[in-house]
This record gives structure tokens, C-alpha cells and sequence, in this order.
């Protein structure tokens, strides 16, 4: 039941389906495109947690957008190389086919699917700027559905979870860039959602699970972007914006309808949550990053999915509990045992969650080889609370970086040669008789990484120069061990690897310091060839 961008583009999304636009939602273009090579699943046995490459077999790359409850059936836009965007389904055991209809725009795509996997929605554009139209796929049969009354252009969006109800809107091929949110099904047709008051443009973006409840964003004159909620009862509601907040996008809903994420232009990007109950209330970035944006929500609530970046760098893609703790995706897949798996991998953005324990994530990033790839997860457990606080910052907020190499605040150690800032994560338990802490550095060069144990926080947590950056960890060092950094990330530790309570010899309450230190050659900055990251301590559980 959710929306999300045509990639390479940072996406909006939400509950369990859906695909944004090139014209509609934020977005956020990314410089290149990469072939995908063949993956063979690494996906482990039916009852943990899994990782699973999502790679069309034809040379381009893959866009998930939508997962049925399952997570047998994967539907998105894919771009392939001399035939542009093409909508794509992935089935478990079978693999990608075309889910549409088989006329031949110019451009299509799969935007949602059903919670059983037996409907799927999405849209085709022709060679007409903004000439587009819907379409539904019910099991075998498949077709274009038309546009809402006054329209003559339309696009499905997103899908309920019982396939009876599509989402999107309608727009005139005479002025394309303006919309009216809109729903269709196959018995009524298309029924128009209106606008805010004083607004002329909206969207719906995602559904809830029998259709009763439709969230997306409306603009329009000099008043904001506002997210809104709409009932048949109540016609479309707004969603009070953040304080400071100029652009409201409302991206995702829960199976009943009662909580809704989305995320707002409040200075830096920022991801929100709202219920009737609490109000909208925002959702903190990761600690090293000062943006983020929530793409969807699990159809029980559990879990709201999104991105987090710094400085607007590439998203690093992570979760929310709830109750709004913030988690890295890739540390709480290394907890779960699946370090080998990501090994190399950037995971950027969840763009859909589907199902209730298990949770079913996909979303996008870079694979170990550096080609854009999307990915389809299996969650079997909750991530649990933060295991310690990040510090020891290279923002110039305690001692200043060596080469007026500041980064943004709180967004990792001082900037390296390529312009980002090398970040260290914690995620697992920080427990001696039950260890799963992984340590998870990103933002650092494609080279050497030494992770690192202190007893202490050097010069009380400022940090004392070394390098091109800046020593966090002080008192007794311990060497935990070296990792390959590929596409500028690594995890410590690895499946074979010692737990970090045995090699950094920990004791129940005792109090340590992480960090890692990285190779960066480029002559720069000192005459250094290497970094550091932000630091992050833990005292460590019985």
C-alpha cells in the first residue's frame, strides 16, 4: 500500500506497496546507473531471518515499490539497458516476468501489490509529456482502467491489502503537472478525492488494508504541502505539519488506517509519524546524520521504514520501532546473523514493509561489486533499543579537525578525500552471556578498516587529532580485527569472527569505546594516509 520512486531517485513510499513518479514526491537524483550481474539467493531456511538480491535478468537495475504479506511476490519499475522503464513482478521460485498490459508505452510500471500477491497496480506513461494511464492486474486478466470523471489521464499508485481498492489520481494532458487524488475499483470505477481547502493539486499515495482509509500530500496557491487523510466520513482531513515544517508528504498507513509516516522539508529533511492519539511527532535521524524521511509502515505498526543520511549524502536505510527508536538496517541484519550476506553491501532506503512477524522489507543500494541493486528481506524479530551513544563527532564541536575538515554536526569523523564522513553504528546487544553487538562503519574509503576497543573516551570525548581525523578511544586499546571496506563499508564482527565481549576480553559493567580506523591514501590533507570515525561506547549488560 505504498508509493516509491523510480530509481535512481530517493523514494516515498508506504504500508505495503506503491511507486512514486518522476513528477510526483520527493525526490533525489543519483548521478549514474550500474548493470546488475546474476545473484543467486542467499535466502536461509524458512524460520530466520534472510537476505535476498532482487537482479532482473536483463542488463539494468531493479526498483521494488511493493511486497505482498508472504513475501513471495515483489512488484516495481525496472530500467533496462536500450528499452528504458518497464514494469516488473518477482515470484519467489519463478522469478521476474511483466505484470502489465501488453500495449507498448513508452515507459510502465508496477506500483503495488496485494497483501496474497493476486493484484497489482501500476501505470503506463506514452510519448506525450504527462499523457498517462492506470492499470490493474487481477490474476491472469489485466488492463488499462481509464481516468477519473473531468480527467483524461490517470495513475495507480498503490493498492489495499485486499486488492479490491487502488489509489493514485487523475490529471488533463493539457496541463501536466497538476492533479486530483483519486480511487478506483473495478466495480464503481474512479471516484475523486478532492483537495485541502485553497489547494488545486493532490495525490493519494498509499491505502490502507480494505480501502477505507487513503493517505497522500495536497498543495496548491500559496499555502504549504500537506499531507492529508481521507474516509468516506470524513472527506480529506490534514495531518498537522512538524513545527517549521514547508513541504508534508503523507507516504504510508497502517493495515487499520490509524497511524500514518510520511516526512517534511522542516530544514533538513525530516521523518515524521502521526495517530490520533499522539499527533504527528517526529522520528530522530540516526545518530551521525541530520535528515531522514519514512517511506512506509508495517501493516501491524511495528515498524516504520525509511532512510537517513548526512550532509545529503546517499540514504543509509533503517528502521523505527514503535516507539521511535531508530535502527540501521544493515547492523540489525548483522545481529540477526546475516553478516556474510550484506558483507559489502550499501543499504540505502526501505522502501516497503509487508507482513507481521515476520516483517518483509524491500528496498535498494549498492551490492558488494558497487552496482545498484534492490534487496528483499526477512525481519523474524523487533529490533530492540540503542546499545550506547555515538560521540567524539569531527564537526569541529570539541577539538577541530586537522585540515578545516569539519563535517556537518554529528554526522561521523572529520571528512575524508571523497567528501564524506567516515561513520560508525552500533547494533545488538551489548550483553557478555548473550553478545550480538556489531559494530558497522560507512562513509569511509574502499580500503583497510581496523576496528578498535578503548577503555576510555580519549581527552574526555573530544578526541585528540591523529591523521586526517581525529582519536576517539583511549586507556587500554584493543586490536579487534581488520575488514576490507567495499563500497566504503564493512561490519565487524563477521560469521567466524570472535564476539567483540571475547576478543575485547569485557566484563559485566564494564564501560568501552569503539572506533575504526581507515586507510585514506589521497594526499590531501596531513601527509597521513588514513582516517577515523566518529567513536561510540557501550557499557556492556551481564
Amino acid at each position: 500500500m505504498n508509493v516509491n520512486s523510480p530509481r535512481p531517485m530517493r523514494s516515498s513510499h508506504s504500508m505495503a506497496q506503491g511507486l512514486a513518479v518522476p513528477f510526483g514526491g520527493p525526490m533525489r537524483s543519483r548521478s549514474r546507473w550500474f548493470v546488475l550481474p546474476l545473484f543467486v539467493s542467499t535466502m536461509a531456511d524458512a524460520q530466520s531471518a534472510q537476505f535476498t538480491p532482487l537482479d532482473i535478468p536483463e542488463p539494468g537495475y531493479f526498483s521494488p515499490a511493493g511486497v505482498s504479506a508472504d513475501g513471495n511476490t515483489v512488484v516495481g519499475m525496472a530500467y533496462i539497458v536500450g528499452q528504458g522503464d518497464k514494469a516488473r513482478r518477482w515470484r519467489n521460485g519463478i522469478g521476474f516476468d511483466y505484470p502489465g498490459p501488453s500495449s507498448g508505452p513508452v515507459a510502465n510500471w508496477a506500483s503495488g501489490v496485494s497483501a496474497d500477491g493476486s493484484v497489482v497496480s501500476g501505470g503506463t506513461g506514452h510519448a506525450v509529456f504527462g499523457d498517462l494511464e492506470g492499470w490493474m492486474r487481477y490474476g491472469a486478466s489485466v488492463g488499462h482502467v481509464g481516468s477519473p470523471p473531468g480527467h483524461d489521464t490517470s495513475n495507480c499508485l498503490a493498492v489495499s491489502g485486499d486488492g479490491v481498492i487502488s489509489v493514485g489520481f487523475g490529471g488533463l494532458q493539457s496541463n501536466p503537472n497538476l492533479y486530483q487524488a483519486a480511487k478506483y475499483d473495478d466495480q464503481g470505477g474512479w471516484t475523486n478525492l478532492g483537495f485541502l481547502p485553497g489547494h488545486g493539486n493532490s495525490q493519494a499515495r498509499a491505502v490502507d488494508a480494505d480501502g477505507g482509509v487513503i493517505v497522500g500530500w495536497s498543495a496548491g496557491g500559496f499555502q504549504s504541502t500537506t499531507g492529508f487523510r481521507w474516509t468516506a466520513a470524513t472527506g480529506m482531513t490534514a495531518i498537522p505539519r512538524l513545527p517549521g515544517g514547508t513541504e508534508a508528504h503523507a507516504e504510508g498507513t497502517d493495515a487499520s488506517g490509524a497511524v500514518v509516516v510520511g516526512g517534511d522539508y522542516a530544514g533538513p529533511r525530516k521523518a515524521w509519524r502521526w495517530s490520533a492519539a499522539s499527533g504527528t511527532q517526529a522520528l530522530a535521524p540516526l545518530t551521525a546524520n541530520d535528515e531522514c524521511w519514512a517511506n512506509c509502515i508495517a501493516p501491524d505498526a511495528a515498524l516504520v521504514g525509511g532512510w537517513t543520511s548526512a550532509n545529503g549524502g546517499y540514504g543509509t536505510a533503517c528502521l523505527w520501532d514503535a516507539q521511535g527508536g531508530v535502527h540501521e538496517l544493515r547492523a540489525l541484519l548483522a545481529q540477526r546473523g546475516l553478516g556474510a550476506a550484506i558483507a559489502g553491501w550499501s543499504l540505502y532506503e526501505v522502501t516497503c514493509i509487508a507482513g507481521s512477524n515476520p516483517w518483509y522489507l524491500v528496498g535498494d543500494g549498492v551490492d558488494s561489486t558497487g552496482q545498484y541493486a534492490a534487496w528483499l528481506v526477512r525481519l523474524d524479530v523487533l529490533p530492540g533499543a540503542e546499545p550506547g551513544q555515538a560521540f567524539c563527532f569531527g564537526d569541529d564541536n570539541g577539538t577541530p579537525c586537522p585540515c578545516s575538515n569539519p563535517t556537518w554536526p554529528g554526522t561521523g569523523g572529520c571528512m575524508n578525500s571523497l567528501g564524506l564522513a567516515g561513520n560508525l553504528t552500533v547494533g545488538g546487544i551489548a550483553s557478555v552471556a548473550n553478545d550480538s553487538l556489531v559494530l558497522a562503519g560507512t562513509g569511509m574509503t574502499s580500503s583497510t578498516a581496523l576496528y578498535l576497543q578503548g577503555s576510555a573516551r580519549e581527552n574526555a570525548g573530544a578526541g585528540t587529532l591523529l591523521g586526517d581525523g581525529l582519536l576517539c578511544v583511549g586507556g587500554a586499546l584493543v586490536r579487534l580485527g581488520s575488514k576490507l571496506n567495499v563500497g566504503g563499508s564493512s561490519l565487524y564482527p563477521l560469521p567466524g569472527d570472535a564476539p567483540i565481549s571475547v576478543r575485547g576480553s569485557v566484563l559485566p559493567g564494564d564501560v568501552r569505546s569503539y572506533q575504526i580506523w581507515y586507510r585514506n591514501a589521497a594526499a590531501w590533507c596531513t601527509n597521513a594516509t588514513f582516517n577515523l570515525t566518529n567513536g561510540y561506547e557501550v557499557v556492556w549488560a551481564p
